[in-house]
């Protein structure tokens, strides 16, 4: 009689659980090395992004010349410190992500 009742419950909850094996939510590391490689493309491109706009700007202010064409010199470091920094995260991040095996 036990025997009759465990394979019914049996067979009733084999198919219910499935879906927990098919998600990839559950996989923490996947979605972990997903979320690295897609962060560090956006930082990268928005890096560039970011840095021609401020170059076009800061070209633009040098060609008025005189205490602007001074403003966009100081700018212009801080910019390609700026870039430097955002960049080098990025390549932070995906080295971590290669050599940590994700």
């Amino acid at each position: 009689m036990l025997d009759s009742i465990h394979a019914a419950v049996t067979g009733a909850l084999s198919g219910s659980f499935d879906f927990l094996a098919q998600m990839d939510l559950m996989d923490f590391f996947s979605n972990t090395s997903k979320f690295i490689a897609s962060t560090t493309g956006k930082i990268k491109g928005l890096v560039l992004v970011v840095a021609t706009l401020c170059g076009v700007i800061v070209g633009a202010m040098m060609m008025f010349g005189g205490g602007v064409s001074q403003k966009a010199k100081g700018w212009l470091m801080w910019i390609i410190i700026g870039c430097l920094i955002a960049w080098g995260a990025a390549e932070i991040m995906s080295t971590l992500k290669s050599v940590s095996g994700f």
